[in-house]
């Protein structure tokens, strides 16, 4: 069912949660919440018509790499991270 996310301020909100919950560069615990903002953004922009989980997680490789460097983030979370957002964005009306 594709009827509980119909806003762009709905689809930034949740992505929000899904980054913030699993935090792959370990900021949140002396950062604010809004420290991946900018990440978001970039997710939605690029990310938003992924419906496949392997693509979602490769590009979500580049993006951290882009906005972090390789070892500033924990990579072993992405594949959860791909599969909560490519979970989200199929929910998309």
């Amino acid at each position: 069912m594709k009827n509980w996310i119909n806003t762009e301020a709905d689809i930034f909100i949740k992505a929000k949660e899904i980054v913030n919950k699993y935090d792959v560069a370990d900021l949140l615990t002396s950062a604010p919440e809004d420290e991946y903002e900018s990440e978001i953004v970039d997710i939605l922009n690029r990310c938003w018509h992924i419906t496949d989980v392997n693509v979602m997680s490769d590009k979500l490789e580049g993006i951290f790499d882009y906005w972090f460097t390789k070892n500033a983030y924990d990579d072993r979370k992405i594949p959860n991270l791909a599969k909560d957002l490519t979970n989200l964005f199929n929910n998309i009306e």
